[in-house]
């Protein structure tokens, strides 16, 4: 009897931790849609938000499609996931965990960074893993601060 109250007790605690991580990612994202300027009210909708977050990096909308397959969707959303870390400065290992696995907390991360926003990156069409391109963007911008701020 004591051991059903407990899995009934994990259970309630699991879907709280569940709710409140949604929460979380859901705030986040609207924070981070604000910031590039896109429409907040799709980070309400559960499956909409995610649709949202492949637009608002400007990736084609067949993208969202793409990564509801398995395992061919963890490339389309690690794709996401990089460019959007690369529009608000962030690197490539950065994206791949705070904005896959650790969304809840990520999303608050990117949002709450005092860089400029890579508005050219954010204007550019997506192709598939532009890993290469990002990683020389970052580098070559990350250069142009540290020359600003040494002069």
């Amino acid at each position: 009897m004591d051991f059903m109250a407990f899995l009934q007790g994990s259970a309630y605690l699991a879907l709280l931790l569940v709710v409140v991580s949604y929460l979380s990612y859901m705030i986040g994202l609207i924070r981070v849609l604000r910031r590039i300027d896109r429409l907040t009210w799709k980070a309400f909708v559960p499956i909409l938000n995610y649709y949202a977050s492949v637009r608002a990096v400007n990736a084609p909308r067949r993208w969202f499609f793409y990564a509801l397959i398995p395992y061919v969707g963890a490339i389309y959303a690690g794709s996401v996931a990089v460019r959007l870390g690369a529009i608000f400065g962030k690197g490539i290992t950065f994206s791949l965990f705070w904005l896959t696995f650790g969304s809840p907390v990520g999303m608050h991360i990117i949002a709450r960074t005092p860089e400029e926003i890579n508005k050219a990156l954010l204007e550019k069409r997506l192709g598939i893993l532009d890993i290469r391109r990002l990683r020389r963007e970052l580098l070559r911008r990350r250069m142009q601060q540290r020359a600003k701020s040494e002069t």
